[in-house]
């Protein structure tokens, strides 16, 4: 029981703490991931997911030495980023001593839906009372330029472009949970709705076409492994009726969306966009310069806007190195088809749909590099690993 509570004060604090508090928030899932193991003395289950978060913290530690031997970087400086990947490690490799189960993180994510998307409408209003909050949560110059005058929502997140990519990934729940199991569809109609919305609200062109690409994703999946839930009349109804409801509140405040509306009649020819590809050009430019460093990564500290990339595959590559990144897609490429496997359950069919829209967040965003959406994407991983030794 105690196991229980303590993952779910976890799961409550890596929600709603401000995770621009970065080294706060990572040593207290830290600390939690171990204080698990110690109380239970549980024997440590190195599984699949467990060895690649292993391996690639042991890659991070052996590049970081090869550029601080071959290039001078600051060894201490670019080590500090093992910590990004240690307490999903240790969480992962005491699974067995987490005993949630679904309907607790269900509760949990219609919870902060509800709540989040309320704060986001009121930010996107306008309305004085949530500007102090929203500076707990995000920097000063992203509640001046995005919030104020731009009208673009961060909910609880440091930027309005996490925030969506934080709704995108609650959206993909409730979509798995409405396409997999029978009970609760309209509930989860609903909060796919509010998800939704809430993408709207921040104005984040990316996850809007994260949303509209796994939910075609997601039926193409499921017409391959089971056709009649396709065929099933509450997925059209669904569907129509999300996109009807965001229909109807763009119509409605279109004079309000002017970020979103120039971010499609401007699409690669506005400035942001510019600026995001001359920053990713510059770490291809750099890795390219040198042939052994683009396997082993440069670290932090040698790579230009290494904290500003708002690229998770120029990060990895430049910060990482091409190793590291080839992990990465080995890693997903497992979600993508594990999903086809002969004993399909949940857990495989949410982690294939989660790594999709992954893929396109992390593009111009973060995924993994984000430290909620990786939390968040442990919590699955754990799911998935518990349900494999159920089906044992």
């Amino acid at each position: 029981m105690i196991n229980k509570i303590i993952f779910l004060i976890l799961i409550f604090f890596a929600l709603f703490f401000p995770t621009k508090y970065y080294n706060i928030y990572h040593f207290v899932l830290l600390g939690g991931a171990s204080l698990l193991i110690l109380i239970n003395g549980v024997k440590l289950n190195i599984s699949f997911y467990a060895r690649y978060f292993l391996i690639l913290i042991v890659l991070i530690v052996f590049n970081v030495f090869v550029s601080s031997i071959y290039l001078g970087s600051d060894f201490f400086r670019n080590a500090t980023e093992i910590f990004r990947f240690l307490p999903t490690l240790l969480f992962l490799l005491c699974y067995r001593a987490i005993n949630i189960n679904r309907q607790n993180i269900y509760f949990l994510f219609c919870s902060y839906t509800s709540v989040v998307t309320i704060i986001c409408c009121l930010q996107y209003l306008g309305f004085e009372s949530v500007l102090n909050l929203s500076r707990i949560y995000g920097s000063e110059l992203q509640v001046e330029n995005s919030l104020i005058i731009s009208s673009r929502a961060i909910g609880l997140s440091t930027g309005p472009g996490n925030n969506g990519a934080m709704f995108t990934i609650l959206y993909v729940y409730f979509l798995s949970n409405f396409l997999f199991f029978k009970e609760r569809k309209s509930i989860n109609i609903i909060f796919m709705l509010l998800c939704a919305v809430s993408v709207v609200f921040a104005q984040s062109q990316t996850s809007l076409v994260a949303i509209s690409l796994v939910t075609l994703f997601s039926l193409v999946i499921l017409f391959i492994i089971d056709k009649r839930k396709v065929l099933n009349f509450y997925v059209f109804f669904v569907f129509f009726n999300v996109i009807l409801g965001m229909g109807v509140i763009f119509y409605k405040f279109l004079n309000k969306f002017g970020y979103l509306i120039s971010l499609f009649e401007e699409g690669l020819t506005r400035n942001s966009y510019k600026v995001r590809v001359e920053k990713m050009d510059a770490v291809l430019d750099l890795s390219f310069s040198n042939p052994i460093m683009f396997f082993f990564g440069y670290g932090k500290d040698l790579v230009p806007n290494a904290t500003a990339l708002d690229n998770e595959y120029a990060f990895y590559l430049g910060v990482y190195g091409a190793f590291s990144l080839m992990l990465l897609f080995v890693f997903y490429l497992y979600f993508l088809t594990s999903v086809f496997n002969k004993n399909k359950n949940f857990p495989d069919f949410l982690l294939c749909l989660t790594v999709f829209a992954g893929l396109i967040i992390a593009w111009p965003s973060s995924f993994t590099l984000d430290p909620r959406l990786l939390f968040i994407f442990t919590i699955y991983l754990i799911f998935s690993l518990r349900e494999k030794n159920i089906q044992r």
